[in-house]
């Protein structure tokens, strides 16, 4: 074979290669995948889905109804694509709200957080959202209102699945 053809065989062969890597490589920010949805029970419609890993976290903000205070709820997709509860941070004690004197931490802004790493993994969340308690989504810095219009509460479910691609 003259040296020409071998470059040539060579450098095709680089480039095949390089476009076979490309078409097959995976976002690596969504390697292991699954999905979390937002599902609206009545309907079943998906309201938001998105990528999520294994070990990513997640957030649900919303005012609580009694106390009138910020409450956070923070979650990790589970390798069984489940949802496991990571602890919840707060303001003020409420109806509803965890409370584990000898488990609660203050932060330095005065909030309190309650690690949840005890608590069972979930296979959803199922949450009662309404236009008083200002309910807030949050994965990977979006934000997603969860919030409904009226005076009706409106019950949501949060998943995650194996992703099926």
């Amino acid at each position: 074979m003259r040296r020409g053809a071998t470059i040539r065989l060579f450098a095709s062969a680089l480039f095949g290669a390089a476009l076979l890597s490309a078409c097959t490589t995976i976002n690596p920010r969504h390697q292991n995948a699954h999905v979390l949805q937002i599902v609206a029970p009545g309907t079943g419609r998906v309201v938001f889905e998105t990528p999520i890993r294994p070990g990513e976290e997640f957030e649900i903000s919303y005012v609580h109804s009694v106390s009138n205070s910020p409450v956070t709820g923070y979650f990790r997709a589970a390798d069984d694509a489940q949802i496991q509860p990571v602890g919840t941070e707060f303001n003020a004690f409420g109806p509803g709200l965890p409370w584990a004197a000898e488990q609660i931490e203050r932060r330095p802004d005065g909030s309190l957080y309650v690690p949840q790493t005890d608590d069972p993994v979930r296979d959803e969340l199922r949450i009662w959202v309404s236009s008083t308690t200002a309910d807030v989504f949050r994965i990977r810095g979006d934000t997603i209102a969860l919030t409904v219009e009226g005076d009706s509460p409106r019950l949501i479910v949060i998943r995650v699945s194996r992703q099926t691609r």
